[in-house]
């Protein structure tokens, strides 16, 4: 049945006919309308999350920057990951890293396309 049972909700908005039952740790969440979230141990974003973006928030170092290391193991043909990636962005990105021009562009384009503020919640539905 729709409601709240069982589970720690910390400042979280809740669509219409939302379910959420025995999560341990729910925090800084949206969840949509028709949701339905059970056993779960944490669901939590936190002021710097980049929900699989490779961005950097604003004030961070480049150091916590998200790659993914596509094709080799040897570190070699990392991309950024960002909303909206397809295969053939990978391979682009990843065939040509000889590229700089080409490598600053990617880049830009991924940092245009993400905000940098810090605080947003996660979104579950809708």
């Amino acid at each position: 049945p729709v409601g709240l049972y069982n589970s720690t909700i910390i400042s979280c908005d809740f669509g219409d006919n939302v379910v959420i039952d025995n999560v341990h740790y729910l925090s800084h969440y949206i969840i949509g309308s028709e949701a339905i979230i059970t056993n779960v141990n944490e669901l939590v974003t936190t002021n710097h999350a980049k929900f699989g973006t490779g961005i950097i928030k604003k004030d961070e170092k480049e150091e916590v920057r998200i790659w993914l290391e596509l094709c080799n193991e040897n570190t070699g043909r990392r991309v950024m990951p960002f909303n909206g990636m397809l295969p053939g962005d990978a391979f682009l990105w990843s065939r040509f890293r000889d590229d700089k021009v080409l490598q600053d562009k990617f880049k830009e384009f991924t940092e245009k396309k993400c905000d940098d503020k810090r605080g947003y919640y996660g979104k579950v539905g809708d």
